[in-house]
C-alpha cells in the first residue's frame, strides 16, 4: 500500500563514512542482526580524485570545516505496490530531477517488514549527498572542501548550495516526489496515488468536492515517526515468543504499545487505531445520521445566546486587561534590567544621578517660568524705594538659583560622563551583563505569563468580533428557524459561525436553502413576503 513519507536530515562531519556504510551495509552494518534486505545500491557524479564512495565521504570527514555539514540525507517511503526494479526505477528518476549531475550522491533501498504495521512491507530509500555544488571546475581532494571564493572560483573550493537549507525547497522536493510517484503508479496501472499535502487541507478539498467519506478518513490528526529505538523494542518483545504466530504477533505488538510508558509512544498507537476503526464504521455504512443530533433554535432565541456569550467575553477580557497592565508594570524590559544592573553595580550611584538629573530638570523648568514671569513685571519707578527694594531681591534671588543650577547640573553632568566611561569598561560591561542576564531569567516567569495572556485576549477578540457579526445578522432572522449540529455552546457556535453566518444571510435575501457543511449545520429559513419587501424597502431608501 502507498503511504507518503519523505523527511530531510543533515550530518555533521564525521558522520559521513559512517552513514554511508550503514545504509550500504558495509563494515559493522554488513552482520545478519540488521533486518533490512538491501535491494539496491549506487553512488553518482563523484568528483575525479575519489576513489569511490567511501573515499569521498571519508575525505569530507576530514576536510570539512569542524562542525560543518558533510551531507545531506533525504528519506522516502517507497510505494509497496511497485516492484523492485520499478523502485529503482522510480529512485532513479527523482535523482535525476533533483540532484541531476550538480551533487555527488550515494542512494540505497531498503526493504523489510513493517515493525507496526500488520503485514506490510517498509520500502525505503535512503539519498545522502553533498551539499557542494559542482561547477566543472576541476579541484584536488583537500581543495574540494575550501570555502568557496566568489570572485576567483578557482582558487576556492566547491560552494555549498544555500538553497537546500530554505523551507520553500522542502516544499517543491515533497510535490515533486508526490507527482513521480503518481507518474510511476499510473505507468504501471496501479490506482493507488499518495498525495504530500496536510491533511487539513486534503480534507478542505474533500468538503468543497462533497467527499463525505474522504472527508470523515481525512478528520485526524497525522502520526509522527516513532523511531528505531521503539520499533527496536517491540521486536525484542516479539523474539520472547517461540513459534509465534501472526495472532500471537498481533497480541505482543498491541500490549506492548498500549502500555508504553511514553505519552508519544502510546498515542500514536491510539490514533492509528482510531483511524482504522474510523474507516471501518464508515465503510460498513454504521455512522449514525449526521444532522440526528441537530439542536433546532429560532433566530431569536440565537441572538439571546450570542448576547449572553458576548456579556461573559467582555467579563473575561475586563479581568484579564486588569492582568496584562500589572503584569506590564512588573515586566522588565532589556533596557530596564541594564539600568538595574548598573544602579547593582555601582551601589546606587546611577540611581542617585538619575534622580538628581530629572529633579534638576523640574526645577529649571520652575526657574523658567518665575523668570518669564518676573520678566513681566513693571520696573520700579525712581521714587517707589520699597517696590525697588522688593524687586532687586527677586532678581537676585532668581540670579542666585540659576547659578545653583547651573553649578549643580555641571557636577551631575561630570559625575554622570566620568560614571559612564567606567561603565564602559569591557570587563565592567560585561559584569553588567551578566547581572542583567540575572536580572530577566528571574522576570522570565511574570512575561510568560504576560505572553499568555496577551494571547488569551487576542482569543477572546477574535471570538468576540464573531459573535458580535453573527449577532447583528441573528436580529434580521428572528423568527426563522436555525439547526445547529451539537449542543448550543459558546464553543461550538464559533467553530460554526462562518457557515452559520453565511446560511443566515441567505435567509435575509429571501432564498430557500438547505446546505450542509463538515460542521454539521443546516439552515432551513425563509424571510416570508412581507419582510423580505419590507427590508427591499428599506435598502432602497438607503436606511
Amino acid at each position: 500500500m502507498a503511504s507518503y513519507h519523505l523527511c530531510m536530515k543533515v550530518g555533521s562531519r564525521g558522520k559521513g563514512l559512517s552513514h554511508a556504510s550503514y545504509i550500504f551495509r558495509e563494515g559493522r552494518y554488513s552482520n545478519s542482526h540488521v533486518e533490512e534486505e538491501l535491494e539496491y545500491k549506487t553512488s553518482g557524479n563523484l568528483p575525479e580524485w575519489a576513489k569511490d564512495e567511501k573515499d569521498f565521504w571519508q575525505s569530507a570527514d576530514k576536510n570539512e570545516r569542524a562542525g560543518g555539514r558533510v551531507y545531506r540525507e533525504i528519506v522516502v517511503a517507497l510505494p509497496n505496490e511497485l516492484t523492485k526494479e520499478q523502485r529503482i526505477e522510480l529512485i532513479d528518476k527523482f535523482i535525476k530531477e533533483q540532484l541531476g549531475d550538480k551533487f555527488a550522491y550515494s542512494v540505497a533501498i531498503h526493504s523489510k517488514a513493517a515493525t507496526l504495521g500488520e503485514g506490510q512491507d517498509n520500502p525505503h530509500a535512503h539519498i545522502m549527498f553533498s551539499e557542494r555544488k559542482l561547477d566543472g571546475i576541476k579541484r584536488g581532494r583537500e581543495h574540494f572542501f575550501k570555502q568557496a571564493n566568489s570572485k576567483q572560483p578557482e582558487l576556492g573550493g566547491n560552494k555549498k548550495d544555500r538553497e537546500w537549507q530554505k523551507r520553500d525547497k522542502l516544499i517543491n522536493i515533497r510535490e515533486a516526489w508526490a507527482n513521480l510517484q503518481n507518474e510511476i503508479l499510473a505507468e504501471y496501472g496501479h490506482e493507488t496515488r499518495v498525495d504530500h499535502r496536510s491533511f487539513e487541507a486534503r480534507r478542505n478539498e474533500a468538503i468543497a468536492k462533497k467527499d463525505m467519506r474522504a472527508t470523515v478518513i481525512l478528520n485526524r490528526e497525522p502520526e509522527r515517526h516513532v523511531g528505531p529505538v521503539v520499533a527496536a523494542m517491540v521486536k525484542k518483545e516479539m523474539r520472547k515468543i517461540k513459534n509465534r504466530t501472526q495472532e500471537d504477533i498481533a497480541k505482543v505488538r498491541e500490549q506492548f504499545l498500549s502500555s508504553h510508558p511514553n505519552d508519544f509512544v502510546r498515542g500514536n498507537h491510539i490514533k492509528r487505531k482510531i483511524y482504522a476503526l474510523t474507516v471501518e464504521i464508515y465503510d460498513a455504512k454504521k455512522l449514525d445520521k449526521i444532522y440526528e443530533d441537530a439542536q433546532k433554535l429560532t433566530g431569536k432565541e440565537l441572538f439571546e445566546h450570542l448576547d449572553k456569550y458576548i456579556k461573559e467575553i467582555h467579563k473575561q477580557k475586563t479581568v484579564l486587561s486588569l492582568d496584562e497592565e500589572n503584569l506590564q508594570r512588573d515586566v522588565i524590559s532589556k533596557e530596564r534590567a541594564v539600568l538595574m544592573a548598573e544602579s547593582i553595580h555601582t551601589k546606587g550611584k546611577t540611581k542617585e544621578l538619575s534622580a538628581e538629573a530629572r529633579k534638576l530638570e523640574n526645577e529649571c523648568e520652575t526657574y523658567r517660568k518665575q523668570s518669564e514671569i518676573f520678566a513681566k513685571t513693571p520696573k520700579p519707578g525712581l521714587i517707589e524705594f520699597g517696590y525697588k527694594k522688593e524687586y532687586q531681591a527677586k532678581q537676585d534671588r532668581l540670579a542666585s538659583w540659576n547659578k545653583d543650577l547651573s553649578f549643580r547640573g555641571k557636577i551631575n553632568n561630570d559625575e554622570t560622563a566620568k560614571l559612564r566611561a567606567y561603565l564602559e569598561q569591557p570587563d565592567i560591561k560585561l559584569k553588567v551583563e551578566i547581572i542583567a542576564g540575572g536580572i530577566l531569567e528571574k522576570n522570565k516567569v511574570k512575561v510568560g505569563k504576560l505572553e499568555e495572556v496577551k494571547r488569551q485576549i487576542a482569543t477572546l477578540d477574535d471570538s468576540y468580533s464573531k459573535l458580535m457579526g453573527l449577532k447583528w445578522d441573528a436580529a434580521k432572522v428572528r423568527s426563522q428557524s436555525i439547526y445547529i449540529r451539537g449542543r448550543i455552546t459558546k464553543d461550538n457556535i464559533l467553530n460554526q459561525a462562518d457557515q452559520i453566518s453565511k446560511q443566515v444571510r441567505h435567509a435575509v435575501t429571501g432564498l430557500t436553502q438547505e446546505l450542509s457543511t463538515r460542521g454539521g449545520i443546516t439552515v432551513r429559513i425563509r424571510a416570508d413576503d412581507d419582510t423580505y419587501k419590507k427590508m427591499r424597502r428599506e435598502r432602497e431608501d438607503g436606511r
